[in-house]
């Protein structure tokens, strides 16, 4: 049997077809850049971090998880070189904007003290690979707060002073630098790094049968149905990500 003809040729044509196929078009410049994504708010980093969020809620049922309502995803997984102007949009830029391969997970039973846990390692890792960007909620922070420091096991020896306020929705979190007793239980979707990177000890976790690349690709397809709108996805982020006042 001719493989080349009969297998790989064909394979190469269909997945050229998926790639070049039209994932919509976006309204407003995106924005990528390591410079932005890994510090500030980025309404590129708005737009990945909902994907994994509304995709996560879609698989909620299947996997028997409760429904995230917010999402981490490391910056590092979704960073580029340059802005992405308005105009069409591919599949296959899309899949190539995002690391491959990325399982999305769900963590589960997270109180107040441990989010703020999770967001204290993001903002202590401004700047790197390992700061996130968000969705469904917003942070304010102190950049010239005290940073959480791990030791070698990943165990938290300095929890960190940077976030100074955490909210989802009109729910608060942390107010004043600190978990707000009370504060009800949340679920969260987060990407692979996070998973892994992330002090998570003690939380349940569920991984789920998608990526991010994934993930990313039915948002902007299905549910925002081909249009990445500016209104939702501003430049400069929206303001998830802020200064807190005095900082």
């Amino acid at each position: 049997a001719d493989v080349a003809a009969d297998v790989t040729g064909p394979l190469a044509t269909a997945i050229a077809a998926v790639r070049d196929a039209p994932a919509g078009q976006n309204e407003v410049t995106l924005d990528p850049r390591p410079a932005t994504i890994l510090s500030d708010d980025s309404n590129w980093g708005a737009l990945v971090s909902d994907a994994v969020l509304l995709t996560a809620r879609s698989q909620a049922a299947s996997f028997r998880t409760p429904p995230p309502v917010a999402a981490l995803v490391d910056a590092g997984s979704m960073d580029s070189a340059e802005e992405i102007p308005p105009g069409n949009l591919t599949r296959g830029q899309l899949f190539d904007l995002v690391d491959d391969g990325q399982q999305l997970t769900v963590l589960e039973q997270v109180s107040a003290a441990q989010f703020k846990q999770l967001l204290e390692f993001a903002f202590a890792n401004r700047g790197t690979d390992l700061f996130t960007q968000l969705g469904g909620m917003f942070v304010e922070y102190d950049p010239n707060g005290v940073a959480q420091v791990l030791d070698e096991d990943g165990s938290v020896l300095v929890p960190g002073e940077r976030v100074v306020l955490a909210r989802i929705g009109d729910t608060f979190l942390i107010q004043d630098g600190a978990a707000v007793a009370g504060a009800p239980i949340l679920t969260l979707a987060v990407s692979e790094r996070v998973r892994d990177a992330f002090p998570i000890a003690g939380i349940p976790l569920t991984n789920l049968g998608v990526t991010v690349d994934q993930a990313l690709d039915a948002y902007v397809r299905n549910t925002l149905r081909g249009t990445i709108p500016a209104d939702l996805f501003p430049v400069g982020g929206g303001g998830r990500i802020e200064v807190a006042d005095g900082s």
